[in-house]
Formats: structure tokens, C-alpha cells, sequence
């Protein structure tokens, strides 16, 4: 010993007990001698590091382990004592660990495990970015913790896993991961983990914790935060052993009970990479509940880190089960009842039906896979983050289906029934799991797509194209019977479904059964029955309103020999007229309609289905149901009879413009039509459905067209700023481009009504209906 020593080093020397015993502490008066002396003296702190490292490498030398956790108590003293400084001295205390767990004394590494979850608590992350010499040294220290490989290891296999579990943890609240310089650590520690999980619990056992958890996190007060917190502090400190599993739990969850977003992102790989790892035993529930219990751990803004980073890793051309497993976790994570607030569902929905059609056009053999990612897109309905998720979801499933309409593949059959499968999945999950209000979707939305009711391939087997048109009718049919469960759209013109200036919806659907008819190998009749028998349910007096002209067009005015499609299109004409008038209770018109069914049944010519309709009329059968019959029975104290006696849909299949104009003069406008307002006229005012040019084919053109609609539609609309011009009392002028310009001049015009407005506008007879010009008064 010199003769002469630094002060720190003469208080350090004084804390040391003298006597060879192991469990030797350091002295209480002296060590809170020199805790005052290096607090007031920082700069001494260094030195004092130095100190205590050097003499512990001589004390492990030199056989004295009895000194090693006086050494390390004093340091652990410092470190809470300073820890606003602990990166002066942070290079000597992870040297004196490292010592002490080459060692592979189980005594000492027992001792010093506390001290490296103090090291890892109050380390700063500005150490970690700047010293790389350091961060190797740590994580090096680190893996000695958590891998003891040495033969004396052996004799004491649950000490030394539990020293593992609880370096593991302590590693865990550090900043390493927070700053992107643990993964490699990570790469050690997840699988420690998550295989010692395995040993003990079950997915059911799994399954039980997470309930468990989120029942306390519901029923925390203020009150129980704090006595809990203290409840956890005090059995921290208990001397109560814990069994490993329920080490490696709380070890693993404190990887992810953070508000660090790198942290839980590179957690979320580590732990996602290794449960879909080829020589994983662990079956996907199994790892599934893992993901979904750590995604619970997750402060709740953050949880949708989790699913990115699992939608990160999914790959087009992967291996075939890793991919397999990784997609049944996302699919049970979200349909799990964990909320992932932020989620962006559309990003994820499309790169779902990516990577499903990739696989569907480059693969013959991965038909689980591909039904896997269908359960996971029905899966992202289940929780609603905004009003419109479902309606943008459908839309963006539908989009991708109207591309593969067109697209000349050999698998473009196999991509639609997929894509439709998807839809029909996310309305059903998004019916049953309905706790939010949310927009409905509505028929509407799949307007563009109901030529699939009639689609025909030649080049396709006719069991191909029957199933997609019942797997399109199977999907309208759920829609009605989902989405408008709460929707009141029976009374008359709701939506402007009778008297808008455009094609509704419900004619839509009626001119592709036209299409159905023409059908060279047939259709599916009982999927289209329900559909249209659903229609009226949910429609009400609007299919009727809207099926009349068409039943006029479609039915068969002789029972001489006619082509199938003929007589198809008659029958779809009576059955909707059928399935209205049985649903709004028109006993009178129900039995006319009745009367015909029964005629031809009787004479070959209903081939619809020999069992439907079940009822027989009461009056005797006949062929035609004429203008003057149905008026006859429509009586007057039925509801919405000027409405039904009025409708003012034309039919053709030439050029708008020029119907629109043969009709002008004589056609009766009920487009601002009052329920409540009787009208005047009868049924003979409705035009007869007539072919209008040689070339027509009896095809029917519902948009209806009366003297206002007509007006519009031709009407070369302005821009807003022009209108305003107009109305203020600029003049209004077309140049020679057909654009409405001002002349330039202040002129003041008062404009009191429309019709005056208008007559500024120009209308122009060469331009095709391109919308609709809205007039406030």
C-alpha cells in the first residue's frame, strides 16, 4: 500500500469490513461519507470509478470474493445516489459486472444482478450514441448475463435461469432498445423468453392473463393506481421467490410496457421473426395469443406499431408456413378485443388484396394461405376507428374487382369470386361486431358491378360463370339483409328512387335481369328469387313504382312459341310485381298478378320455377294484365296511387337527346310530385312502352325524363363564380367556346326568379347529360 493515498481512495478503503467473510456489507458511516463526498465533488467520480474497478479485478485476482459485493453495493450506492452522472463512472461499473460474471460465482452474480438493473435504469441514451467502444463492452457484459455457457452453470440450472429472467427484464427498461442498439441483445433475450412461456402456459392460460389484464386496467381509480403501484414496489423487494415463468412474463412485458415506438418496433420484430420461425414448435393460436397479450402490454396510441410491423414483414414470395402462421396472427389480432387506435385500414385492406391476388395468379397451391388472407381482410372490420371504415373498405374490394372485370387473365374468374368473398366477409364481420354507429353501405355502391348478375364467359365452364353469378347475387342479398336492417327506405320516392333526375338503383338492377334473361346457358333462379324477394322487403312501394313499366315491356302479349329470353324477361317482370304487392299487402293487384302466373303454368310459359309462387289466384287465369285492369284495381284508398298511376319513366335504347325530345311536349312531370298532393290524370296518361326507332330491341333506358329534368340535363352548366356574376347583376354572355362569360359591364339586374336566371344561360342541343344544375329559391 503507498504511503501516501488520494482522499477517495482512503474513503473507499474505509467502507471495506475487514475479516474474509462473504457476506460482508460495507460499512454504513463510511460509505455515507464518501456518497456525500463524490456528490459534492463530481468531478471526483471518475476517479472513484477507476478506483473501485481496479481494486475489484485485484480482489477477484487475488481470491478475496468476500470484498466483491462490498464493491459492488458501493457502486450500486453511487449510481442512486448520482445518477445524473452515472455516465462518468458507467465504463467501471460495467468492467467490475463483466468480472463478476465471468466469474460464474452464483453468489456473486445473484449480488450483482441489482446492480445492473441500476446501471440500466439510470444510464443515459446520450452514452450509447456516442461511444460505441462502450456499447459493445455493455452488450458483451449483457450476453454473459443471459447465457451463462460455462460448466459450473450446470449445478444450479433455475438460479441461473433466474438471474437470466431478471437480467432480461432489467434490460428491458433500459434506453439501449429505445436507441436502436439492442437488437442484437434482443436476438438472445426473445427466445429466452418466449420458450420458457411455452413451458408453462397454455393458450387458454394465455387467453385468462390478457382477460385478466384488461379487467384491471378497466376497474383502475386513482385510488387503485396508487395502492397498486405501491402493492407492485413492495413485492419487487419481497425476498419471495418467483417462478420463472412468471419472471419471463414480467421480463417480456417490460420490452413492451413503454412509450417508445423504436422500442416496441424492434421488439415487435424480434418477437414476430422468431414464433414464425421454421423450427418453431409453437402452433399460430398459440402464437397469436402471444401477440395479441404483448399488444395489450402496448400504452394504447401505440398499439397499432404492433400490426404495422406485422404487416411489414408479410412478403409476397416468403416461405410458404411463416407466412402462413404470420397471417393468422394479424387476422387474430384484429379480431381480437384489442383496439388499435390510429390503424390505418385502407393501407393495410390494400396491401391484403395485393399480396391475396399475387398469390392467387402466381401460385397452384396455396389455397390456405389465400383463404387466410380473406379472413384477416374480414377481420379488419371488426373494430370501427370512423364512421365511413366499412363503405371505404367495400369500395376499395370493389375497385380491385371492376379492374379484374376487364383484365384478360386465365384466373380472373378465381380473383372475383375471392375479391366478392372478401366483401361479403367485412359486411358480416362488420354486422356482428357492430358497437359504433357507423355509415351504412349501400346498394348503390355496387351499381357498377351488377352486369356480374348476368355474366357469361365463353370461355369459362358454365358451372364457373353459375358461380359467380350466385356468389354476386349470394352478396347483394346479404347487403340488403345487413346493411339496411336499420334503414328506412319503403316509403314512396325515398332517395329520390321514383321521381330523380337520374337512374335509380332499383332500375338499375332490373335492366341487368334483361341480361339474365339473354343468358345463352340459363341463370341461378333461387339465389335471384331471394334477391329480388328481399328488394321488395326493404324497398317497398318503390319496386313497384319502378317494376311497373317494365312488367308492361317485358310481358308476353300472345302464348304462341317464344324464345326463352322472352319469355325469362315476362317472368321477371310478374315476380317482381309479385313479391311487391304480397309485401305492401295489394290483395286485388296480388290476385291479378296471381291469375297470369297460373296461365302460364298452365301453357308452358312459366319457367322461372314449378313451385313458386305456392298461391293460386281466385279469379280466372289470363295472359295479359292491360293499363285499364291494373288501374281497375288499384282503387282509390290505396296509398301512393298517383304516385304508382304517374310514374313517367320512357323506354328505349337510342340516343337521350333525341327520346328526350320526342317526349317533350307530352310528357307529365311528377318530378316535384307531394305524396300527400293528389294529381290530376289517370293511367292513360302513362305512355305505352313502345319500340321508338327501327333498331330498338326493346331494351329498357330507365332514367326518367320530364320538362324539368330535360331542361337540365341539357343546360350547359356554369361555373359558380358565373352564377354569381348573374345573380348580383352582371350580364351574362356565351362566347364562342360555349363557356358563360361577363361582359365586363356593372350592370344592375335584379333577378327575382329562376326562370329569368335561366333565360341568361344558353342551352346547348349537341352535348351529352353530364349533371344537373341546382336552383335555390
Amino acid at each position: 500500500m503507498p504511503l501516501f493515498q488520494s482522499k477517495h481512495q482512503t474513503l473507499i478503503l474505509q467502507c471495506y469490513p475487514s475479516g474474509r467473510g462473504f457476506d460482508k456489507k460495507p460499512n454504513s458511516s463510511e460509505l455515507s461519507y464518501l456518497l456525500y463526498y463524490a456528490s459534492t465533488r463530481r468531478p471526483k467520480l471518475e476517479k472513484v470509478g477507476r478506483f473501485l474497478q481496479k481494486k475489484n479485478n485485484s480482489d477477484i485476482a487475488r481470491g478475496r470474493t468476500g470484498n466483491v459485493p462490498v464493491t459492488l453495493d458501493i457502486l450500486d450506492a453511487l449510481m442512486k445516489k448520482c445518477p445524473d452522472d452515472v455516465n462518468v463512472f458507467a465504463e467501471n461499473i460495467v468492467a467490475v459486472l463483466d468480472s463478476v460474471a465471468s466469474s460464474a460465482d452464483l453468489g456473486l452474480c445473484q449480488h450483482a444482478q441489482p446492480v445492473y438493473h441500476t446501471l440500466c435504469t439510470t444510464l443515459n441514451g446520450e452514452l450509447l450514441t456516442g461511444d460505441p467502444t462502450f456499447v459493445q463492452a455493455f452488450v458483451t457484459m449483457t450476453k454473459k448475463f443471459l447465457k451463462p455457457t460455462t460448466p459450473k452453470h450446470k449445478a444450479n440450472p433455475v438460479e441461473w435461469k433466474t438471474i437470466a429472467l431478471q437480467s432480461a427484464a432489467s434490460f428491458g427498461s433500459s434506453k439501449f432498445i429505445q436507441m436502436g442498439k439492442g437488437k442484437e441483445v434482443l436476438d438472445d433475450i426473445v427466445p429466452l423468453l418466449i420458450s420458457e412461456i411455452h413451458k408453462q402456459y397454455t393458450e387458454d392460460n394465455l387467453l385468462k392473463k390478457i382477460a385478466s389484464h384488461t379487467s384491471e386496467q378497466h376497474s383502475l381509480s386513482r385510488f387503485n393506481t396508487a395502492k397498486s403501484s405501491k402493492t407492485v414496489e413492495a413485492a419487487e423487494s419481497s425476498p419471495t421467490p418467483i417462478s420463472t415463468d412468471e419472471l419471463a412474463l414480467k421480463a417480456l412485458k417490460a420490452l413492451f410496457h413503454t412509450t417508445s415506438t423504436s422500442q416496441i418496433t424492434w421488439c415487435t420484430r424480434a418477437v414476430a421473426v422468431y414464433l414464425t420461425a421454421p423450427n418453431e414448435k409453437s402452433d399460430a393460436d398459440w402464437a397469436s395469443a402471444v401477440v395479441e397479450m404483448i399488444t395489450n402490454w402496448v400504452p394504447v396510441q401505440l398499439r397499432f406499431v404492433v400490426l404495422s410491423i406485422m404487416f411489414k414483414l408479410l412478403d409476397k414470395s416468403g416461405d410458404y408456413n411463416r407466412q402462413l402462421v404470420l397471417v393468422h396472427i394479424i387476422g387474430r389480432l384484429l379480431g381480437s378485443s384489442v383496439s388499435l387506435v390510429g390503424l390505418s385500414v385502407l393501407d393495410h385492406l390494400r396491401q391484403l388484396i395485393e399480396i391475396q391476388i399475387y398469390l392467387i395468379v402466381h401460385s397452384s397451391s396455396a389455397n390456405e394461405l389465400i383463404l387466410a388472407y380473406s379472413d384477416a381482410i374480414g377481420s379488419l372490420a371488426t373494430h370501427i376507428y370512423y364512421q365511413d371504415q366499412i363503405v371505404d373498405m367495400v369500395v376499395e374490394l370493389l375497385i380491385k374487382l371492376k379492374e379484374w372485370l376487364v383484365k384478360p387473365h386465365k384466373k380472373y374468374a378465381i380473383v372475383m369470386k375471392v375479391l366478392l368473398d372478401n366483401i361479403r366477409k367485412v359486411l358480416i364481420t362488420a354486422h356482428e361486431h357492430a358497437t359504433v354507429q357507423r355509415a351504412h353501405v349501400p346498394l348503390e355502391l355496387f351499381s357498377d358491378t351488377f352486369t356480374l348478375l348476368a355474366f357469361h364467359d365463353n370461355d369459362l365452364s358454365d358451372d364457373d360463370s353459375f358461380s359467380i353469378q350466385r356468389t354476386y347475387t349470394d352478396l347483394l342479398t346479404k347487403d340488403l339483409e345487413l346493411e339496411y336492417q336499420d334503414r328506412d327506405v319503403t316509403s314512396a320516392d325515398a332517395n329520390n328512387l321514383i321521381t330523380g333526375s337520374s337512374k335509380s338503383v332499383i332500375n338499375q338492377l332490373y335492366e341487368q335481369l334483361e341480361k339474365c334473361a339473354e343468358l345463352p346457358t340459363g341463370t341461378n333462379f333461387d339465389p335471384l328469387l331471394n334477391l329480388l324477394s328481399l328488394l321488395t322487403n326493404k324497398f317497398g312501394i318503390n319496386t313497384m313504382v319502378n317494376a311497373i313499366p317494365f312488367l308492361l315491356e317485358w310481358q308476353l302479349t300472345e302464348d304462341s312459341a317464344h324464345d326463352s329470353a322472352a319469355v325469362l324477361r315476362d317472368n321477371f317482370g310478374f315476380t317482381i310485381v309479385y313479391f311487391a304487392a304480397k309485401t305492401l299487402q295489394y290483395g286485388d293487384i296480388l290476385d291479378q298478378i296471381l291469375s297470369r302466373i297460373d296461365y302460364r303454368k298452365e301453357n308452358g310459359l312459366w319457367i322461372i320455377s314449378s313451385t313458386f309462387p305456392t298461391q293460386k289466384s281466385t279469379t280466372h287465369p289470363e295472359l295479359i294484365l292491360t293499363k285499364s285492369q291494373f288501374e281497375r284495381h288499384l282503387q282509390e284508398n290505396y296509398p301512393f296511387r298517383e304516385t304508382i298511376l304517374n310514374t313517367h319513366y320512357r323506354y328505349n335504347n337510342a340516343n337521350t337527346v333525341q327520346v328526350s325530345e320526342a317526349y317533350e311536349d307530352d310528357v307529365h312531370d311528377v318530378s316535384m310530385v307531394s305524396n300527400s298532393v293528389s294529381q290530376t290524370g289517370s293511367f292513360a296518361n302513362l305512355h305505352q312502352p313502345t319500340a321508338m326507332f327501327a333498331s330498338d330491341s326493346n331494351s329498357i333506358k330507365s332514367a326518367p325524363y320530364s320538362a324539368r329534368s330535360l331542361m337540365i340535363g341539357q343546360l350547359n352548366v356554369p361555373k359558380v363564380q358565373e352564377l354569381r356574376k348573374a345573380i348580383s347583376g352582371a350580364s351574362l354572355k356565351v362566347n364562342g367556346y360555349g363557356h358563360v362569360n361577363g361582359n365586363g359591364t356593372a350592370q344592375s339586374k335584379q333577378r327575382t326568379d329562376a326562370r329569368t336566371l335561366l333565360q341568361e344561360l344558353s342551352l346547348s342541343d349537341d352535348l351529352e347529360d353530364q349533371g344537373s344544375l341546382t336552383l335555390r329559391g
